[in-house]
């Protein structure tokens, strides 16, 4: 198959078929983001942030501030909980899956 024909592992006479959704999505995004002055966040609001169950648009910008710096690794142990709750250790299965996998197309 003649790869120059292909943009990202899909062929240009495909691509043509293809739905196009127009969306404002990142031009929306970027404009709430130019909105806020981050420095306006304390530390105050990122310990509330972390305490919370539900984020809401605000809160993660108290994340993304700089006043969440100092509460790195707090910010880090919660992700870590979150994530080991949601996919418990199936990542590390899968890896190992996977090379297992690999080793046996190798023999």
């Amino acid at each position: 198959m003649d790869t120059s024909a292909m943009i990202d592992g899909i062929s240009k006479k495909e691509l043509e078929h293809m739905e196009r959704i127009d969306s404002d999505i990142m031009e929306r995004t970027l404009s709430y983001y130019h909105q806020f002055d981050f420095s306006t966040f304390t530390s105050a609001d990122v310990q509330n942030a972390l305490q919370k169950e539900q984020l809401s648009a605000l809160d993660f910008a108290a994340l993304l501030s700089p006043a969440a710096q100092p509460l790195l690794e707090q910010m880090a142990q919660k992700a870590k909980r979150l994530t080991c709750a949601q996919f418990g250790n199936n990542v590390g299965l899968y890896c190992q899956l996977l090379r297992q996998r690999m080793c046996l197309l190798w023999i």
